[in-house]
């Protein structure tokens, strides 16, 4: 865990367990995991984190930097992938900076690529004749033959 967060906790009064979760879920990503072994019940730790408490105020901190990480997100390896390939482009490595495109090509494949999805609505009009004449007791059902329902 940073020592930003380790000073933040000691300056904030956040109780050892709470740290030891933090610094636990920092390893592992299992939130569950991290709060059974930290000492704390998932369903207290959860509550807290909705609260504004100093606790929510480090684990939400923790989370942005877990997001920065490369080894969690994508976009952080494909940013590091990225500047990579700056260096490579200024030390005139023409081979490296191609292998380093590909590999950003193979990480973004589908991602960027926009997605066509095609909503069809289908409007179907239903007509039917009801019998008021039969008695009360029978089932409620409509019966329309096939051939009567029209697609429009």
């Amino acid at each position: 865990m940073s020592e930003t967060i380790e000073k933040l906790a000691k300056h904030m009064n956040v109780s050892d367990k709470q740290l030891e979760f933090l610094r636990l879920y920092e390893e592992t990503l299992d939130f569950n995991g991290s709060a059974k072994k930290a000492g704390l019940k998932p369903a207290n730790v959860t509550r807290s984190l909705k609260n504004d408490t100093p606790f929510s105020k480090l684990y939400y901190r923790l989370a942005q930097e877990l997001d920065k990480d490369p080894r969690f997100n994508r976009t952080g390896a494909i940013g590091m992938l990225m500047e990579l390939k700056e260096r490579a482009k200024e030390a005139d490595k023409l081979e490296l900076e191609f292998k380093i495109i590909q590999e950003i090509n193979k990480m973004i494949d589908g991602n960027i690529a926009a997605t066509n999805k095609t909503i069809k609505k289908i409007k179907y009009n239903v007509s039917g004749v009801i019998d008021l004449t039969k008695p009360h007791e029978e089932p409620r059902t409509i019966d329309i033959p096939h051939k009567d329902i029209t697609n429009e």
